[in-house]
């Protein structure tokens, strides 16, 4: 063991000779015991291949070709032995090192046991995060169509949007979850009472629209277009009216389907007299200068059946016009038109059209 320098000795391998001159056509030669393996053998100071001998029963080495008189064999066998690294055992678990946390560090390996288990035979669809006490940790996967969230310091799986339907709206319900509102009735709004929304009647009160005016200077009709679905009163607003000719003024109603100028049972009556129509709810004027000024009032009964009632001023000179009327639609109200009995042109005023 002379010039060894370490901790602690290193096991030795050792070695065994024996040495033989052979008789006539000998072939086995009995050792004093060798580990299968770790032989070798020289014959007249040459070594064999393997293949020229046998040596399998830790005693006796069996020449494949008979010795001549007088060869020398020389048999060498070895100790095998294990390099311990100063004792350290995989079996140990590092417990024979004499600082195995130290060792651990030296390593660079900061993570606990239990951390590093983390890792071993993971879930299909499980997630290595940092828990809330900052170690590693495995989460689960969550249940079907739930999604991955975070409040801002962790994260869990916690419950995706809704399947929507048509006409719902996603919004936080009053337990401050994602939730779907189914649409409302037909004719509802959407209404807030400062916390929470929801569909409401519009009972309370109307939506009043004005559209904007038309001048009345030229042409033969006015057309109004595009009333929504739901109106349940349209008022048509007139302001000194006039044609180039003494017809009275005549209001239709129209759906999808377009103007609709039967079915009308209307009239209209003035301090000389009065005019019925099945055309139009007339507003009466017997005097080419009459101008006319006033409202027709048209409100829904039921369905697509629609009441009238007029009251304007004709001139000044203090007459004026009044009546009233109905028609049946064949669809919902869409349009109106203010056009004249049967002939002349506008030449003068304005009109304009409010619905709710």
């Amino acid at each position: 063991m002379a010039g060894y320098i370490g901790t602690g000795a290193v096991p030795q391998a050792t070695q065994k000779r024996d040495s033989f001159t052979a008789t006539a056509g000998q072939t086995s030669f009995a050792t004093s015991g060798y580990s299968p393996g770790y032989v070798d053998v020289y014959m007249n100071g040459v070594r064999l291949a393997s293949a020229d001998f046998t040596a399998t029963n830790g005693s006796d080495v069996v020449l494949a070709v008979a010795a001549v008189v007088g060869d020398t064999l020389e048999i060498v066998s070895f100790t095998s032995f294990e390099v311990t690294l100063g004792g350290l055992q995989a079996a140990n678990n590092l417990s024979d090192l004499v600082d195995a946390p130290t060792a651990i560090t030296n390593l660079g390996v900061t993570s606990t046991a239990a951390e590093l288990n983390q890792l071993n035979a993971i879930t299909r669809g499980s997630i290595i995060y940092g828990d809330a006490s900052g170690a590693t940790a495995k989460l689960a996967k969550g249940a079907a169509g739930t999604v991955l969230s975070s409040d801002g310091t962790d994260i869990s799986w916690s419950d995706g949007p809704p399947t929507l339907t048509r006409g719902q709206i996603i919004y936080s319900n009053p337990s401050s979850t994602t939730a779907a509102l189914a649409p409302g009735t037909a004719g509802q709004v959407l209404t807030s009472d400062g916390t929470d929304i929801s569909w409401a009647d519009t009972s309370g009160g109307s939506t009043f629209t004005l559209v904007a005016s038309v001048d009345t200077t030229s042409g033969t009709a006015i057309d109004f277009t595009g009333i929504p679905s739901g109106v349940n009163r349209v008022t048509l607003n007139l302001f000194t009216v006039r044609t180039d000719q003494n017809k009275r003024l005549l209001v239709q109603l129209g759906d999808s389907g377009g103007i609709e100028a039967t079915g009308y049972i209307a009239s209209s009556a003035h301090t000389a007299g009065g005019q019925y129509s099945t055309d139009g709810f007339p507003i009466s004027r017997t005097v080419a200068s009459n101008f006319t000024s006033g409202i027709m009032i048209l409100t829904r009964v039921t369905g697509n059946q629609w009441a009238s009632t007029h009251s304007t001023t004709r001139d000044t000179s203090g007459t004026g016009a009044f009546g009233g009327g109905h028609k049946t639609l064949t669809g919902e109200l869409t349009q109106l038109r203010l056009t004249r009995s049967t002939s002349g042109n506008f030449d003068q005023g304005k009109v304009s059209l409010s619905y709710e």
